[in-house]
């Protein structure tokens, strides 16, 4: 309930449109999944690679404007 009646809605306010919703939802999944990720790992085993990957998906996310 916390993700679905805060993180996105907030994300999405933050977001705007166009479907403020969908692209919220996305970033939370983005996010979680990589959260549970980094979580099975050592401190500092993430790859600098895959933490740019994240950065560029989050931020194709952010600026979808179509």
């Amino acid at each position: 309930k916390i993700t679905r009646n805060y993180l996105i809605p907030g994300f999405a306010d933050w977001l705007g449109p166009p479907n403020a919703d969908a692209r919220a939802t996305q970033l939370v999944m983005l996010l979680m999944g990589f959260l549970i990720y980094a979580r099975q790992l050592p401190i500092g085993a993430t790859h600098r690679e895959t933490v740019n990957w994240l950065a560029a998906g989050l931020q194709r996310i952010v600026d979808q404007s179509d």
